[in-house]
C-alpha cells in the first residue's frame, strides 16, 4: 500500500494461490479481478 495523495491510496495486489488438491499455482485472471474489486469495494464502504 502506498499513499499517493491525502485522499488517494495506491494499493498493489499479488496474487498467489495454489490448488488444495493439485498443489498447482492457481491462474484464473477473471476470478482475481473479481476477487481484487469485491477487496476495493469492500474498502470503499468501510
Amino acid at each position: 500500500m502506498k499513499a499517493i495523495s491525502e485522499n488517494e491510496t495506491k494499493i498493489t495486489f499479488t496474487i498467489n494461490w495454489i490448488d488444495k488438491n493439485t498443489k498447482v499455482e492457481f491462474d484464473n485472471a477473471e476470478l482475481v479481478k473479481n476477487a481484487v474489486l469485491k477487496t476495493k469495494n469492500y474498502i470503499e464502504e468501510n
